[in-house]
């Protein structure tokens, strides 16, 4: 079930960062200082990665429905193939923890 705006709006610190469930692997991440992110969660050869997607309110709640995923998936997709290629040609990544 897609967030509303009251619900993220409604969305407080704690003491630790928690995630609030929207649709397909898009979440709400709350830190304890109190901002808000978009994250979408996806896997790529089975390994989960998450992908920041922009600071919520800057951008209306409309764009962040299912409507866009595959433009998400598309992104991740490209990202992906940008890390193959890095990695075929030699080249040592930029974060050699989760591109292996």
């Amino acid at each position: 079930m897609a967030l509303t705006d009251t619900a993220i709006r409604n969305a407080k610190p704690k003491d630790r960062p928690y995630k609030v469930a929207d649709a397909q692997g898009l979440y709400l991440l709350v830190n304890p200082a109190g901002s808000k992110l978009w994250r979408l969660k996806y896997r790529i050869r089975g390994v989960e990665r998450a992908l920041a997607y922009m600071v919520a309110g800057s951008v209306r709640r409309i764009y962040n429905q299912p409507s866009y995923w595959p433009e998400r998936v598309q992104m991740a997709q490209w990202w992906s193939d940008y890390l193959d290629e890095l990695r075929q040609a030699g080249a040592r990544p930029l974060c050699p923890r989760l591109c292996r």
